[in-house]
């Protein structure tokens, strides 16, 4: 049996992905010789699948998202860092993401041990919405994982200090389960 490294598989699989996805949007070539059967031509083949479901890339790489935090958080790792790796570089085919998608990033790259990019794709969010509670707990998480515990701090701080005053956003309907997580991590890592 050939072994490959996680590298090659991750490459292996966003390669067979990739060409799914192509295959899905183009219809099969017709046989030498043969024209293209028309709609009234009858067949004896099996009925045809159903037209297969167009997403945008968004919602393609929302649908990767939440198959690889499943993965991810079942604990199967085979499972998981391919998943991981072919949300991420869907996300990154979205063109200009809005909070919640790279929140989504952010969240993904924490779960691949990439706590740096997290903690920047964070910031991205904090860069315009300094109180952004989704952006300061995965800022914090990111920075904890990675060792600064003084900025990890002082993101929780700041998340306690939005928390009250907070204005809605529609990522924080979509994502309501981890706000009290984060809330809880940031009063035990401030001692409140």
């Amino acid at each position: 049996m050939v072994r490959f490294p996680h590298r090659a598989a991750r490459r292996c699989a966003a390669a067979l992905a990739l060409a799914l996805a192509a295959c899905a949007r183009e219809p099969p070539p017709a046989e030498p010789g043969r024209s293209p059967r028309t709609p009234a031509e009858p067949s004896r083949a099996a009925p045809a699948a159903p037209e297969p479901v167009r997403r945008t890339p968004r919602e393609r790489a929302d649908e990767l998202y939440n198959a690889a935090m499943m993965a991810h958080e079942s604990g199967d790792r085979a499972r998981a860092e391919p998943a991981l790796a072919l949300a991420m570089m869907a996300y990154a085919q979205t063109g200009d993401p809005d909070d919640d998608a790279l929140y989504h990033l952010s969240t993904l790259q924490f779960a691949a041990g990439k706590h740096a990019q997290a903690r920047a794709t964070a910031e991205r969010i904090l860069g315009h919405a300094p109180d952004h509670l989704l952006a300061l707990g995965g800022a914090a998480r990111a920075a904890g994982a990675a060792g600064d515990k003084e900025a990890a701090a002082a993101y929780w701080r700041r998340f306690l200090d939005a928390l009250d005053s907070a204005r809605p956003r529609p990522e924080y309907e979509h994502h309501q389960r981890i706000l009290p997580v984060f809330e809880q991590q940031a009063r035990e890592a401030l001692g409140r």
